[in-house]
């Protein structure tokens, strides 16, 4: 049942645990078999820019919680990727 006191707030959608963007690129890299595949990352974050780590805490206001992993959700997008790329192709 959603908090009615959530009207008009901003929520960040994500799983219990922060990921940085070069894990879930590595992991992307791995289901796709792409060991090839190497991410770089030229332009890092100065040691003065805060990391930022949204709290997923609020959106449970909504009475919104992860049903699937990163993983398997990952693993679902690339399924779908790869079969409708195929199609258009």
């Amino acid at each position: 049942m959603a908090d009615p006191m959530a009207g008009g707030e901003i929520f960040y959608v994500s799983g219990e645990s922060p990921v940085s963007v070069l894990a879930v690129v590595k992991m992307i890299v791995q289901l796709m078999g792409r060991q090839d595949l190497s991410p770089q990352l030229p332009h890092q974050p100065t040691a003065t820019a805060p990391i930022q780590r949204p709290a997923a805490r609020k959106i449970k206001l909504l009475g919104w919680q992860p049903r699937i992993s990163l993983e398997t959700g990952l693993q679902k997008t690339i399924a779908w990727y790869r079969l409708h790329s195929q199609q258009s192709a």
